[in-house]
Formats: C-alpha cells, sequence, structure tokens
C-alpha cells in the first residue's frame, strides 16, 4: 500500500508538470500547429480521458497507440498506467520497462519520474541514490523545474553525489527564477547564509518576499526576522 501511494504522488507530480505547462506540454490538442508530432493526437487524448475521473481507463490505450506511433513523452504515461493499473492489469515489471524507455530517449518527465522511484525505493525499483541522482540531473538540465529543485536538495544534502554547496545554489536558483516558490526560499536562505554564493541580505530579502508573495510561510517569517514585518503580513 506504501508502494502505490509512492507511485500515486510520482504520477500526480508527472502530470502537475505537465499541466503547468512544462517545455511543450500541453493538455489541449493543438490540432492548429502544423508540426505533429508522432503520436500527438493519441498521446493528447490519452491526457484527456485520464484527467477525467469517468474516462481514466480510457486513457491506457491512448497512450499505447501514441508509443507505437513513435512518442517520447508517452512512454513515462504508458509505463504509470501499468504501475497503477490505469486501465490494464497492473504490471511492475511492463511498467518499469516503459518509463526507463523513455528516460533512455530523452524524456525529462520519464527521466524525473525514474529518478524518483529510484530515491524512493519505489515499484520495483531498489533504492539507488547515485543512479536517482543521474537521472534528476538529466531532467533538470533539460529544463524540468522540480527535477531541478530536487538537484539542489542532492548537492545541499550529499544524496547520490558529493555535497556542494555552490551547485546546490545554482540549480535552486534555476528553479527560482521560474518561479518555484521552494527553490525560492532556498535562494534567500542561501543568500542570507552566504552558502554556494556571497552573502547578500538584500537578496535573500528581494528573494523572501517573491516566496512570500506565493504563500510561503517560512519565508514571511524570515522577513519578520530580518525586519520587513509589513512585507511578511
Amino acid at each position: 500500500m506504501k508502494t502505490f501511494y509512492s507511485i500515486l504522488t510520482i504520477l500526480t507530480t508527472t502530470f502537475c508538470s505537465i499541466e503547468a505547462g512544462f517545455g511543450s506540454e500541453k493538455i489541449e490538442i493543438q490540432s492548429s500547429n502544423p508540426v505533429v508530432l508522432p503520436g500527438e493526437e493519441e498521446y493528447q487524448m490519452g491526457m484527456t480521458c485520464l484527467i477525467d475521473p469517468l474516462k481514466k481507463n480510457q486513457a491506457f490505450p491512448y497512450f499505447k497507440a501514441a508509443v507505437e506511433k513513435g512518442s517520447i513523452r508517452a512512454h513515462v504515461m504508458l509505463g504509470n498506467c501499468y504501475l497503477l493499473g490505469i486501465g490494464v492489469k497492473q504490471n511492475t515489471e511492463e511498467g518499469i520497462h516503459w518509463i526507463r524507455t523513455g528516460a533512455e530517449l530523452g524524456d525529462p518527465n520519464a527521466q524525473w519520474t525514474i529518478g524518483l522511484y529510484l530515491k524512493l525505493g519505489a515499484s520495483g525499483f531498489t533504492s539507488n541514490p547515485a543512479e536517482a541522482f543521474y537521472w534528476l540531473k538529466k531532467a533538470a538540465e533539460a529544463g524540468h523545474i522540480n527535477a531541478q529543485y530536487k538537484v539542489g536538495l542532492c548537492y545541499e544534502r550529499g544524496e547520490g553525489v558529493a555535497p556542494d554547496d555552490k551547485e546546490a545554489f545554482f540549480w535552486y536558483k534555476k528553479a527560482a527564477e521560474q518561479g518555484y516558490l521552494y527553490a525560492q526560499y532556498k535562494v534567500a536562505f542561501f543568500y542570507e547564509e552566504g552558502r554556494g554564493t556571497d552573502q547578500n541580505v538584500n537578496e535573500a530579502i528581494t528573494w523572501y518576499k517573491k516566496a512570500a508573495d506565493l504563500g510561503d510561510r517560512a519565508s514571511k517569517m524570515k522577513l519578520k526576522e530580518l525586519g520587513q514585518i509589513s512585507s511578511a503580513q
């Protein structure tokens, strides 16, 4: 049961990445786009079904068809359908196969997903921090915001890689500049402490304010500590 919810959490995060407009990801079918990716129509139909509780189980054949037509980004969705038994009999081995294939083909969402599975030791994967970091960094380098933040955490904590505050700050800032709330807090904190970058309280306040404006309570507390009471309210 614990493994199931770990998978569900990762799958939900994958959907959130797509819904947030990661890269060229869209849920709507872009029929006006003159450049149509292989299997794109089937992929989009699968996504449309997946977000509808009444049609969720109809997503599987669309993702399968998308993969068969050459869609790279459909691999992770097909794999997760197998892992969770969405529209098909649950099959961990098949799920792992399709997600890993998508990651090896260069899909950032698949790389992000396999990275988290390896980090958690979920869904048939043995926990492997070093390999998890490898895939998370691949996704981060391709622009995956969640992965950029997670890579920052890995460098900060020394998970799967040697601790490196400069690298942690670099990746946190990448994600923060794209509006990732928790990364904004980390950037502010690193500026305040002079970790991985020159100490700069003014910059720290700027980033705390950004995170606070998005509702981060920890940033509001920090602003209060730094005498920015009105900004934290």
